[in-house]
């Protein structure tokens, strides 16, 4: 019996190896039976951690992409005065990343350029400019805003201080030409204002609001067809933008083609009562002009959409009525008689001037232009009641 079990004991250290897996295997193989727990789990499981866990990463690596890009091109888009769109970005960005500063002080810098043209209180938006300053002195978006914030303000000087701040920075933007072409503009040096135009238009070769300034520069200089040409471009890139509409159909009265003059001012006063066109950020900016022959005069903004309405229907008054169309024009001229504004006598005022300058370029025109102004005296007078 003991030697027995001293073979038997002997067999199983000579064996302990075959033994072992042969008993392991029984083991899995009862309790896959028994049980119905595979072998594999185990390997399942493991492969199924490690491809969860690439994926994470992957998903990290190409969330953090998307935020790179996100910011990049809302940066861009800030760039170019596209604040609506730059808008948009930064908001994709805080969908993935909620407490990114950058896509915040983007999203900041867009409310600024809203407020400064639809909720205008100085004290709260120097502040808001001021916070990014701080944060980055040498924010050329920052330093445009608060050029713009001064201009808007009539302080000039103030607000050609912070322009050339962003224009000597490395990272210039165009929208800092085109501010400062603005700038220009309303100190009535055309010349200036016409060189920053330009290069604002050639380094944003499909901005509507660059190409708009300069086609409008052609306009002042007499440069009438080239200022056509632009607005034709213009209207062709974005048919919602409401300004060129205005501005190709003086071009035209000036050229001498009343019908396609007609034809502009009959779009721009639909568009001006089309709510969906003119709650559109690009339309809701003020309106420059200073179509003075002698460029002697100060600059006239419309701001309010119904001083500009006004202004359209004048417009179109008028040259309905030099085309010989008398009755047609007292149309436009009753619909403006019934809106009521505050500035008036500024919209009378830029009447008068396009029409002075219709007179001095197309003294054709010179009998009709003085009999509209006699058929309206009391339309076109800011004292009627």
């Amino acid at each position: 019996m003991w030697d027995r079990l001293k073979k038997i004991s002997k067999c199983v250290n000579d064996n302990w190896y075959p033994l072992t897996v042969a008993f392991s295997l029984l083991a899995v193989f009862l309790a896959w039976c028994f049980f119905g727990v595979s072998p594999f789990q185990a390997l399942r499981e493991m492969k199924v951690k490690q491809e969860q866990s690439i994926k994470t990463i992957n998903d990290i690596a190409y969330q953090r992409r998307l935020v790179k890009s996100g910011l990049s091109l809302g940066n861009t888009l800030l760039d170019e005065s596209r604040y609506k769109a730059a808008e948009n970005e930064f908001k994709k960005v805080l969908e993935i990343d909620r407490l990114n500063p950058k896509a915040t002080i983007g999203i900041l810098k867009t409310e600024i350029y809203k407020d400064i043209h639809s909720n205008f209180i100085p004290v709260a938006l120097k502040k808001k400019i001021d916070h990014i300053l701080s944060e980055d002195p040498n924010d050329p978006h920052a330093s445009v805003l608060l050029g713009n914030l001064y201009m808007q303000m009539d302080d000039f000087l103030e607000a050609e201080v912070h322009i050339n701040k962003a224009l000597n920075l490395e990272n210039s933007p165009p929208s800092a030409h085109y501010s400062r072409g603005l700038l220009f503009l309303k100190k009535n040096d055309i010349d200036h204002a016409f060189v920053e135009f330009k290069e604002s238009a050639r380094r944003s070769e499909f901005n509507e609001i660059y190409l708009n300034n300069l086609a409008y520069i052609h306009f002042l200089k007499g440069e009438i067809q080239t200022a056509i040409d632009i607005y034709e471009k213009i209207l062709n890139l974005d048919h919602e933008f409401i300004l060129p509409y205005c501005e190709i159909g003086l071009s035209h009265r000036l050229n001498g083609d009343l019908g396609k003059a007609i034809h502009y001012f009959t779009e721009l006063d639909n568009h001006l009562r089309n709510k969906a066109f003119v709650n559109l950020d690009k339309n809701k900016g003020p309106w420059l002009f200073n179509t003075d022959p002698n460029l002697n005069a100060d600059a006239i903004c419309l701001y309010d959409i119904n001083e500009k309405r006004v202004y359209a229907l004048l417009s179109l008054g008028a040259t309905l009525f030099i085309n010989g169309e008398e009755k047609g024009a007292k149309i436009p001229m009753t619909s403006a008689r019934l809106i009521e504004i505050d500035r008036k006598a500024e919209v009378l005022e830029l009447v008068k001037r396009d029409l002075r300058r219709l007179r001095a370029l197309r003294p054709k025109y010179d009998t009709p232009v003085y009999e509209f102004r006699t058929e309206f005296q009391k339309d076109l007078s800011p004292d009627r009641h």
